[in-house]
C-alpha cells in the first residue's frame, strides 16, 4: 500500500497528466490526438463498438498508467476512477481488469 507522501505524489503527477490532456485539444496536433483517441477509445461491447468520450478515456489511460507505475492498491485506484466521474467508472466496468473493482 502506498504511504501518503506517495499518494500524494501520485495526486500532483496524475493533474499534470489531465492537464496536459487538456492543454494538448488545443495544440497543433489535436485533430491527430482525437483522431488517434478514436481509434483507442472504441471498447467492445457485446458484439458492439461504443465510441467513449475521447477525453475521459484518455485520463482513464492516464490513471490508469500512473497507477499501474506507482503500484497503487485497487482500492486508490478504484477511488480515483470514482473522482473521474460516471464515464470512467462506466468504461472501467468495460474492461476486465478493471472491472473487479466494481463487483
Amino acid at each position: 500500500m502506498a504511504t501518503q507522501k506517495e499518494l500524494d505524489d501520485f495526486d500532483a503527477l496524475f493533474k499534470r497528466d489531465v492537464k496536459t490532456i487538456a492543454e494538448a485539444k488545443d495544440g497543433p496536433y489535436a485533430d491527430a490526438i482525437q483522431d488517434l483517441l478514436h481509434l483507442s477509445g472504441q471498447a467492445n461491447t457485446d458484439g458492439t463498438i461504443a465510441i467513449t468520450p475521447t477525453e475521459t478515456y484518455a485520463q482513464l489511460i492516464a490513471l490508469v498508467q500512473r497507477a499501474s507505475q506507482a503500484n497503487l492498491s485497487q482500492a486508490e485506484l478504484k477511488q480515483r476512477i470514482v473522482d473521474l466521474g460516471q464515464t470512467a467508472v462506466a468504461i472501467s466496468k468495460k474492461v476486465a481488469g478493471l472491472a473487479t473493482l466494481f463487483a
